[in-house]
């Protein structure tokens, strides 16, 4: 903009667009080098001029990138460059052997070889994410939901259901009127089959329905069969659930003998500092850190019993098709029998290590019992772990850690095992010690995630 009280001069007659104040003196001409052009361009360029610069500086940079795709592509096309799969995107080396003579490229051309997998890959319930990316908001349809006086979601249960779910007809939460529900139960068992679409208010992607297992050895239902239909399960892994979507349940405890005596011993009260008693698992499957040197180290048979049996049809099996495993397993047993498992339960810490599924019976067992749990698990989804701080309450350590169990527990200052196993007691109590509050838990965890919808 030109200013009528400041007087403006054109930079030249040739280039009318391009203006200077009268009292700012033109940059002196540089002197010329022998056979060099004169200059064509005066050092204020108009927005017209800056505009065409940068457009053609953007045009230029596009061309490279595109030619530097197309070599790229080539070069894949060739075998020169190796993708990462998705599972080893996080560790990549350079390899400094030759080509193969037998490759297209020549043998300045960079090949990039990436491992075969992550480093947890030899960790067992690390499965990748297969149900589709749920969210309440994505996947929910809240107008289903009539307002209540209690401020309560109405379920609709397909058939009754099992474990601490036997009551659930008889609640608050139960309706027989489908069109009034917000939540559909389905509960399942591991060998039913998944035709979920058959199901009469299933619907095109079951929205709204709740698929429920208890299965200790059970990953879910196939994929394909989920929809838009949220999981509860005791069998949940860390990279499967959705969070605040799914919700993760415990086993409940079988063993419930002499619990209510145990339970307010303090630790100083109690005879064993750590203890397990349970099956080991042989061969490769999932709990076979069970028979590693380092977790039958733990046993020391005074104040830490460790103790474990072959037993199972998937061990005898293994056992004929090996028999020099007979002997280990035979002593292994002797050593069991010499135990029982109500006494090992008077102790301060209860190890808690994954079986057949990072979730265990004896997770709800421990504080059955009023002990500390120490979770020995890869990938776990903790129970109910959005309404309970489990970080108060329980030790976790990944299955590859067992040598510094023992270190690290020894290490609690009595006291502060002590406030630990109080507040373990409680927790047990206000959200797992019957069926009924068992029940009461879950559908506080599932509600949880409707919001202010459903208060808590």
């Amino acid at each position: 903009m030109i200013h009528a009280h400041q007087p403006w001069v054109a930079v030249s007659a040739k280039r009318p667009g391009l203006w200077r104040p009268a009292d700012a003196a033109m940059p002196p001409a540089k002197a010329a080098s022998p056979g060099a052009k004169p200059l064509s361009r005066g050092r204020w360029r108009s927005a017209g001029e800056r505009w065409t610069c940068s457009a053609m500086a953007a045009a230029q940079m596009g061309v490279a990138l595109l030619l530097l795709a197309v070599a790229a592509s080539s070069l894949f096309l060739l075998g020169c460059i190796r993708l990462p799969s998705r599972q080893a995107l996080w560790n990549v080396e350079l390899p400094h052997e030759p080509l193969d003579a037998r490759s297209n490229c020549s043998s300045a051309a960079p090949t990039v070889v990436v491992k075969t997998s992550l480093w947890y890959s030899d960790h067992a319930f690390h499965v990748p994410p297969v149900f589709p990316l749920c969210t309440m908001d994505a996947c929910f349809d809240f107008s289903r939901c009539p307002a209540t006086p209690a401020h309560e979601p109405l379920v609709y249960s397909y058939w009754p259901g099992p474990k601490y779910f036997a009551r659930f007809n008889s609640t608050r939460w139960h309706t027989d009127d489908p069109s009034k529900a917000c939540y559909f139960f389905v509960f399942m068992s591991a060998g039913q089959p998944h035709h979920f679409k058959d199901l009469p208010y299933w619907g095109e992607d079951g929205q709204n329905h709740v698929l429920i297992s208890f299965s200790d050895n059970w990953s879910g239902p196939p994929a394909w069969s989920v929809g838009k239909a949220a999981l509860m399960l005791t069998a949940a892994h860390l990279t499967v659930h959705r969070a605040t979507f799914d919700v993760s349940l415990p086993l409940p405890p079988t063993w419930k003998r002499q619990a209510t005596g145990l339970r307010p011993l303090g630790v100083a009260q109690r005879r064993y500092f750590l203890t397990f008693m349970g099956t080991r698992y042989l061969g490769s499957m999932h709990g076979s850190f069970r028979s590693s040197k380092a977790f039958k180290a733990l046993h020391n048979g005074r104040d830490v019993v460790v103790v474990t049996q072959c037993g199972g049809s998937t061990n005898r099996r293994i056992m004929e098709e090996d028999p020099s495993l007979l002997p280990e397993c035979a002593a292994d047993a002797a050593v069991f029998r010499s135990f029982s498992y109500p006494a090992l339960m008077n102790t301060s810490f209860a190890l808690v290590p994954a079986g057949r599924q990072a979730s265990t019976y004896r997770f709800v067992e421990a504080l059955t019992a009023g002990a500390i749990p120490v979770v020995v698990a890869d990938n776990w989804k903790l129970p109910l772990d959005d309404i309970i701080p489990w970080h108060r309450c329980l030790l976790l350590f990944p299955t590859h850690q067992l040598p510094r169990i023992l270190p690290s527990l020894r290490s609690i200052p009595p006291q502060a095992a002590e406030k630990r196993r109080q507040r373990c007691v409680s927790i047990f109590e206000e959200y797992l010690a019957s069926d009924d509050i068992l029940m009461r838990s879950a559908m506080t965890a599932l509600k949880s995630h409707a919001g202010g919808m459903f208060p808590l």
